[in-house]
């Protein structure tokens, strides 16, 4: 708990980003403050600590590119920080799932077209390419955590494979034409708050363990959110109505990806294989076969990335018996062999971190 207070104490202090972003703030309450804090700063300094401020250097970023920000990040896919208060709120989307949690006071947050006030306890969860912004204007402490799309199976596809709201979300936004942009819940728990505190710890060590233990910690934080609040209300915005039977079916063929069936799926919903297939194409746009050879090669490109498994032992492992077809299937989907994907990754070495 010592530790605990020492990263509450750390949290509470100004950076040097946001004593200029406060400075920034106040200096726009009148034309002869913000000409000298102008005055004070150069383009150069704005565009080499990647702020944000107008005046001195154009902000044109609207999508944050996954593959970018996450290199920038020693090729992890999980990142923890501080939001930075008084930082000039501004409408983006991202490639990666953003999650932000109101650890004491509040916030605004705008997502399609509406400002909230989010206040103490607010968890929420923000699907790839949906525009929002949030803004911080007191003491207050938001965490930033930043999943990357492209590897999500890494660290959670077992939570793929349970059917609760989370899993509805992240499944709607990796395999269905429809969205669940936003979910929220309200978070008091104190062993929850306490996982969210340990990721800002390790952030601050960070060292050579960092990314693994990150990865584990976020997963225990997932499955407790599950079983703590998987069956209270949660909020959340839909771009179009989302068929939960479809999602129920994703949830199951995740769990089966190895030896399913559309036969196999059909019986377990009691439905007929020909009303199980139309129910997968209209929300996927896929057909079962597509279906399952996306998850199965979900599964594989995490496997080629984070384990030292041979091409042929993963191929069995997602449920290929047959080596050449998984490679086939893969060079079709990647434009490259399951060897030259794990070469060329930029994660290869931090796999074994």
């Amino acid at each position: 708990m010592e530790n605990y207070a020492l990263i509450l104490n750390h949290l509470s202090e100004y950076d040097e980003d946001e004593i200029f972003y406060r400075d920034y703030y106040y200096a726009q309450k009148s034309p002869e403050k913000l000409k000298a804090f102008l005055a004070a700063h150069t383009p150069e300094e704005v565009q080499e600590r990647r702020l944000i401020c107008p005046e001195l250097c154009p902000w044109n970023v609207h999508l944050v590119d996954e593959t970018s920000f996450f290199r920038a990040k020693a090729s992890r896919n999980v990142w923890v920080q501080k939001h930075s208060r008084y930082s000039p709120p501004f409408l983006h989307s991202h490639e990666y799932f953003e999650i932000f949690y109101v650890l004491t006071g509040s916030c605004t947050h705008t997502i399609c077209g509406r400002e909230t006030v989010m206040p103490q306890g607010t968890l929420c969860f923000i699907a790839p390419y949906v525009e929002h912004s949030v803004g911080v204007f007191d003491d207050s402490i938001v965490l930033n955590i930043m999943l990357q799309h492209s590897t999500f199976d890494d660290i959670f596809f077992n939570l793929l494979r349970s059917q609760n709201v989370l899993s509805s979300f992240f499944l709607s936004n990796l395999y269905t034409t429809s969205k669940m942009s936003c979910l929220c819940f309200q978070v008091e728990d104190e062993e929850l708050i306490n996982l969210l505190l340990s990721m800002i710890l390790e952030e601050v060590v960070e060292d050579d363990y960092t990314y693994r233990i990150l990865s584990h910690i976020i997963s225990i934080f997932f499955t407790k959110l599950v079983r703590k609040y998987g069956k209270s209300t949660a909020s959340y915005t839909l771009d179009s109505e989302i068929n939960q039977n479809a999602l129920d079916i994703l949830s199951y063929i995740n769990d089966h990806y190895k030896t399913v069936t559309l036969e196999d799926v059909a019986e377990h919903y009691h439905y007929t294989p020909a009303h199980c297939s139309r129910l997968i194409k209209a929300e996927t746009g896929q057909n079962f076969t597509q279906l399952l050879r996306n998850v199965r090669l979900r599964r594989a490109e995490t496997l080629l990335l984070t384990t030292s498994c041979s091409v042929e032992e993963i191929s069995y492992m997602i449920g290929y018996e047959n080596a050449a077809t998984f490679i086939k299937r893969f060079k079709e989907q990647y434009q490259m062999t399951p060897g030259q994907f794990r070469q060329k990754s930029p994660r290869l070495n931090g796999a074994a971190r």
